[in-house]
């Protein structure tokens, strides 16, 4: 994303016009952060970056990062060897 502009002296003083921002304007009234949102989603509101969510297993509920191979898909490590057990013994039954 390209910098914010440069503050103009003639055209911004003071702090961000959003409630709770104290930055510094450098256009339209706003401090870069919200400049830049603005331009971005036409809001100085928005966030859309999402925290990410540990692990959790489909079957057992768990978390333990440690639990999980590296192509996490949605079932800890024992719950997998569970279902496979549990597969290759109706298969031979």
């Amino acid at each position: 994303m390209r910098p914010c502009p440069e503050p103009d002296s003639a055209v911004s003083s003071g702090p961000c016009t959003v409630d709770g921002c104290d930055g510094q304007v450098v256009a339209v009234g706003l401090c870069c952060k919200h400049y830049k949102r603005l331009r971005r989603h036409g809001d100085t509101g928005v966030t859309l970056r999402r925290h990410r969510q540990p692990h959790q297993c489909r079957h057992c509920g768990s978390r333990d990062p440690s639990h999980f191979y590296p192509g996490y898909r949605g079932i800890c490590k024992g719950c997998q060897k569970r279902q496979s057990i549990l597969r290759r013994s109706a298969i031979s039954v």
